[in-house]
């Protein structure tokens, strides 16, 4: 009833345009990947119930929506979650966070998994969402990050040996450490490479940047270990990272990344830090393969 497709969706515009004002793209558990969300061309009909001194969605100011609501009765009548009206959703206290960018992530998936919203896409209840405010992206490279996966198993109680239960009580506790804005910007350049990366079906390149991410948190987080084996990438990638600008093109985009791959593939400091960090002790523990 209030979750329909993109169909249903333009027929009830096309009948009353008001319409739109209260239909919301959501997103689903399934929808969400790492660094990007494959939304399912489903919509929300968002009659909320109000918050603060924002009053209840009247149902009668969008009368083509009554008319197909009134088709699901009487469940749409004899269910516990609604509203002061059988049209309206039931009480929700954080519904203004919808519609801002935010850290999204499902209730279950293969491994820890994040991705950004900056489409104000609303949520079922097999997604959770997080708002860092100023550091969204520099927070995502680190959620994603290895480090961060090993870590969540170890604090975390789980089902299985094949997928990750997303638990808030265990979320709260991964850790991304306070930095100036200045060292969070490299990981912000990354996180928006691989967001057009993965938009853009440039797989091998998305990868290649999630390993620098990777090797630029294990510097964050170890930094002797790694400049003592010579592994150490933050000041290289940080020496050669340019953000994207706000007129640039696609084609300039896919250009940019494609060349920064190859310096990442053919630059020895960085392509040593890729490659011989596997050696060092504190990665041989998180990768499993040292106790």
């Amino acid at each position: 009833a209030f979750i329909i497709d993109g169909a249903k969706k333009d027929e009830l515009i096309t009948k009353d345009p008001k319409s739109a004002e209260i239909i919301k793209p959501i997103l689903r558990g399934r929808d969400i990947k790492r660094y990007k969300s494959e939304f399912a061309d489903l919509w929300l009909i968002n009659l909320h119930n109000g918050y603060g001194e924002i009053q209840p969605i009247n149902i009668n100011d969008y009368p083509a929506i009554k008319k197909h609501l009134d088709s699901f009765e009487p469940k749409l009548f004899k269910r516990y979650d609604k509203g002061i009206t059988p049209y309206n959703l039931r009480n929700c206290a954080y519904l203004q966070e919808f519609e801002k960018e935010k850290i999204v992530y499902p209730d279950i998936a293969p491994t820890l998994t994040f991705t950004l919203d900056e489409n104000n896409q609303f949520m079922n209840n097999t997604c959770y969402m997080l708002n860092f405010k100023k550091c969204n992206k520099y927070a995502l490279a680190l959620l994603n990050s290895t480090i961060s996966a090993w870590y969540f198993k170890s604090i975390s109680a789980q089902l299985g040996e094949k997928a990750v239960r997303h638990f808030n009580i265990y979320i709260e506790h991964l850790p991304i450490p306070k930095i100036q804005k200045s060292q969070q910007l490299p990981y912000e350049i990354l996180v928006d490479c691989i967001l057009f990366a993965k938009e853009n079906d440039m797989e091998v390149e998305a990868n290649t940047f999630e390993s620098v991410i990777n090797g630029m948190v294990y510097d964050l987080y170890f930094p002797e270990e790694m400049k003592k084996a010579n592994c150490y990438i933050t000041d290289r990638i940080t020496e050669v990272l340019n953000p994207f600008k706000e007129d640039d093109s696609d084609e300039f985009k896919k250009e940019y990344i494609s060349k920064f791959h190859t310096f990442c593939r053919q630059d020895r400091d960085v392509f040593r830090g890729l490659i011989h960090r596997r050696n060092i002790k504190v990665v041989e523990i998180i990768n499993g393969d040292r106790k």
